[in-house]
């Protein structure tokens, strides 16, 4: 059935149609909002526990037995090492799991999701192969899909989530090194009774 206009009239499950893929579209924005406040929610816990863990390091160098400083600072380096594993352990799943899942349904069902990544790639193309390289590519190795498209994650999400708990973990072993290596010396030279 045609009108003048040569158009079909809209039918009522066209308009359904239309209804329910705004409310999708809605529901994957509310959803991307909602796992971007879960992550820097988590990210604020595990930068506190950071915080006071080095700042319970920085105070038991005070200790003056010591055969206890050494083996507290070294119990708090291994603390730092677990909770700092965890912390990116949690998050690489979290950026390249649930952000990517939602990701990849929202750019099938909003056209601006697709258009800012399209944009954000283009000005990045502009900028020298070093920023390019350290600001777009993933600090961990991911498969490629078949399909051969991947979810280019912003470049914040790589920088907060993922490198600094790894400098993190490279920062506890170094103070695991030390101290280990410090309390052999010190435990060589003295004997070990203190």
């Amino acid at each position: 059935m045609l009108f003048t206009n040569g158009r079909r009239p809209q039918t009522r499950w066209a308009t359904l149609g239309v209804v329910n893929m705004m409310k999708k579209r809605e529901f994957y924005w509310d959803w991307l909002k909602h796992e971007n406040q879960i992550l820097t929610t988590r990210g604020n816990f595990f930068l506190v526990a950071e915080s006071m863990l080095i700042a319970a390091f920085a105070m038991s160098c005070n200790i003056t037995n010591s055969i206890t400083r050494h083996v507290l600072l070294i119990i708090m380096s291994l603390l730092g090492i677990i909770v700092t594993w965890v912390w990116l352990q949690v998050n690489v799943k979290h950026v390249y799991g649930t952000h990517r899942a939602i990701g990849e349904k929202l750019g099938r069902a909003e056209r601006r999701w697709k258009e800012t990544t399209k944009l954000r790639d283009m000005l990045l193309r502009k900028e020298p192969k070093w920023v390019r390289q350290l600001f777009t590519r993933p600090f961990i190795l991911m498969k490629k899909e078949k399909s051969g498209k991947t979810y280019d994650f912003p470049s914040n999400h790589k920088i907060l989530w993922i490198f600094i708990p790894s400098i993190m973990i490279v920062v506890w072993l170094i103070f695991f090194f030390l101290v280990f290596i410090t309390y052999i010396v010190h435990a060589g030279s003295q004997g070990f009774g203190g």
